[in-house]
């Protein structure tokens, strides 16, 4: 399951502008990155959803991939477009600050680099929170949709309150992206399926330890007999 849904994001999304960018066609490098936001933003959902059933113990298939990025690709191209802008513009600022001379020009430099890493520690529960939003496990009063707004504002308090468990898993998230980038071989075949498992398992810790999500069961203690009930 893992590698078929990291081999089809790897071809889906990666391929693609990786061919563009070689063109060095501007109207090519536009599209895709057009491409990036509109086709990655709902097929990282649905990768995120297939491992929130793997984590949940659900029944994961290859469709609930497609399935869940054409349900809800509206809200992911929406978070996409958030996460995307707000990196690229910090980005761009720790850029400006770094090639600038004048005097404290690198501390706003670190400034905005600290800003981009908590900002990539918010990315982290965007997506798992956004899926358990949709999978009832975080419900708005009256059973309204999810908005995105919550999915930011929930991702902001997790960070916040636990940010070295959250800076651990960020860490982690680039060290096997990474790792499997090195491979070539290993980020088409395990890269989009390993990471959203690490970081749908922060997530999910996450809510465990705010109440949404009772306590796994302790597969190390001893077996309980809970008896006959009627119901």
């Amino acid at each position: 399951m893992v590698c078929g849904v990291s081999l089809t994001v790897f071809a889906v999304i990666a391929l693609p502008p990786a061919s563009a960018v070689a063109s060095q066609h501007p109207l090519l490098v536009g599209a895709a990155v057009v491409w990036v936001f509109l086709v990655g933003g709902p097929l990282w959902f649905g990768t995120c959803h297939v491992a929130h059933l793997i984590a949940s113990r659900d029944e994961p298939n290859y469709a609930a991939l497609w399935s869940a990025a054409r349900r809800h690709w509206k809200q992911a191209v929406a978070l996409a477009l958030v996460q995307g802008i707000i990196s690229l513009v910090l980005l761009a600022d720790i850029v400006f600050f770094v090639t600038r001379a004048f005097p404290g020009a690198a501390l706003v430099a670190a400034l905005f680099g600290y800003a981009l890493l908590f900002w990539w520690m918010n990315c982290l529960y965007h997506w798992p929170l956004l899926v358990a939003a949709h999978a009832g496990i975080i419900a708005r009063d009256g059973g309204a949709p999810p908005r995105l707004r919550s999915v930011l504002k929930n991702a902001l308090v997790m960070a916040v309150s636990a940010p070295g468990f959250t800076s651990i898993f960020l860490l982690a998230t680039m060290v096997t992206f990474a790792l499997l980038a090195a491979t070539g071989v290993g980020l088409a075949m395990l890269g989009a399926g390993l990471v959203a498992i690490v970081t749908t398992t922060a997530g999910r810790a996450q809510l465990v330890r705010f109440g949404a999500l009772p306590e796994p069961p302790n597969t190390d203690g001893p077996a309980v007999d809970q008896g006959w009930r009627m119901r």
